[in-house]
């Protein structure tokens, strides 16, 4: 279920307020959070307490997490990629919060994150992470969305296909569709301004 903006929301800014389509303009607002995620590396998502998010160490200093941290629980270390089978540990003294970056964890001591395909696990209390950049793009992607397929074609779309066709770029539709994006000017900062550095914008 989409984060950063409800269907009631979406409705209103599209000036629609019918309920025949509830079911695909949800799919719809799902399907272009999910893709800006993974654009990103980010989750959206209230403040919490996320645990065992995954990721790959490279040997560096430094790790970017998927949200904004408050405070760091654990952070275990496992060569089958499994948190359930723990190899180590990395104390959390060894480790600090980027007071300008919260997404970003900087080993002080210690070494760094150890080299592995998601082979680190970190569970920790999270600050909310719904960027108003990211609430604008994916109302303005979700939109188009909308008007690319056509309220017709979507009563026979199901929800999986909506994902993967339109948004991750399957089939015709889905090409033109990525394609587009970025030209949509709140998407194109929510991806320049969130995303993380490796992000290279065409």
């Amino acid at each position: 279920m989409a984060a950063l903006l409800t269907l009631t929301e979406f409705k209103a800014y599209l000036r629609y307020d019918k309920t025949d389509q509830d079911g695909p303009l949800q799919a719809i607002l799902d399907a272009v959070e999910d893709y800006l995620e993974d654009l990103t590396d980010q989750t959206f998502a209230a403040s919490g307490t996320v645990t065992d998010e995954v990721h790959s160490g490279d040997g560096c200093k430094s790790l970017m997490l998927r949200r904004p941290a408050s405070s760091i629980t654990t952070i275990s270390i496992s060569t089958t990629s499994d948190p359930s089978s723990v190899d180590d540990t990395i104390p959390v003294t060894d480790v600090r919060i980027d007071p300008v970056n919260a997404q970003r964890l900087v080993r002080h001591q210690n070494g760094g994150f150890p080299r592995g395909i998601y082979n680190l696990f970190v569970t920790y209390s999270s600050a909310e992470n719904l960027p108003a950049v990211a609430i604008e793009a994916v109302k303005e992607a979700a939109a188009l969305v909308h008007r690319i397929r056509g309220t017709e074609h979507l009563r026979s779309q199901s929800l999986g296909d909506l994902g993967s066709d339109v948004v991750m770029g399957g089939g015709a539709v889905g090409l033109e569709f990525g394609t587009r994006l970025m030209g949509l000017p709140m998407w194109r900062a929510a991806v320049e301004q969130i995303g993380k550095p490796s992000i290279v914008i065409a």
